[in-house]
């Protein structure tokens, strides 16, 4: 990377942090080649390229400062959108958005899909409705909604996160689901317990599922341990639901299939 491209990079980024907002002016020509220790030459590079890409303006006798279109841009807002969380999980995951969001001069607006389709079509189409400059989705299990699959087209920044959305080239932050499931199958196969359960609810080709799935499959085999359907129960509802019925439901499942194979000779 040449010299002025580092300079640009670093202006570019306090630009986007917001360090020059009401009115304050860029620093010098002079002050630059004092901070990067480079020659003014340099520093000019990196200046006329911000000017081209229409992000300062430069005025004789008064100094460099954001070009009135830059000033005029106030969402500096990120979406994110969970299907839910708690302690156990996603609390960390949002603090770190937002303190990493916070460097870079953005809030975040946070919502909640509960894993429902028709709900993550109201979020997104709020979010949007905000003028949120990107969104970072954990997105519903199952089948992509309409709305998802516009913006993926359009363009729009989009992060998934927690799972990939198999079929969609969005950019994702996760897991290795399927080695995590592999290491910790076998971890119980080694301490001695061949007949493992494997719990949760349908897969409906969610990715970070069908991997947890394929995972858990591959342990046996590497073992040379033959399974069957007594070592699957694969629809509970209540870790998507919350539902008090349907815990009460799936624990009543899971007892049933335990004793079941106990009572088995």
């Amino acid at each position: 990377m040449k010299l002025y491209e580092k300079i640009y990079n670093e202006l570019k980024q306090r630009i986007e942090s917001g360090d020059f907002k009401g009115g304050k002016l860029l620093p010098t020509e002079k002050s630059l080649q004092k901070e990067f220790g480079v020659s003014r030459i340099t520093v000019k590079q990196a200046y006329a390229k911000l000017q081209e890409e229409g992000l300062i303006t430069r005025v004789a006798g008064k100094g460099t400062m954001l070009a009135e279109k830059f000033e005029a841009h106030k969402s500096k807002l990120i979406g994110v959108v969970m299907c839910d969380f708690d302690s156990t999980f996603g609390e960390r995951l949002i603090k770190s958005i937002e303190k990493n969001a916070e460097k870079h001069g953005y809030s975040i607006v946070i919502k909640r899909s509960f894993d429902n389709h028709e709900k993550e079509i109201c979020v997104l189409n709020e979010l949007t409705a905000l003028g949120v400059d990107g969104i970072i989705i954990q997105n519903c299990h199952g089948a992509f909604t309409k709305n998802l699959i516009e913006l993926f087209l359009k363009d729009f920044p989009l992060i998934s996160v927690d799972r990939y959305a198999k079929g969609l080239s969005i950019p994702s932050v996760t897991s290795d689901n399927f080695s995590a499931s592999i290491s910790a199958t076998e971890y119980l196969i080694n301490k001695g317990h061949e007949k493992i359960l494997l719990a949760s609810v349908p897969s409906q080709s969610t990715s970070t599922l069908t991997e947890r799935l394929d995972g858990f499959k591959q342990a046996h085999i590497n073992s040379e341990i033959i399974l069957s359907t007594e070592n699957f129960v694969l629809n509970l509802k209540s870790p998507v639901t919350k539902n008090e019925n349907d815990i009460k439901a799936d624990i009543a499942l899971l007892k049933s299939h335990i004793m079941k194979k106990k009572l088995q000779p």
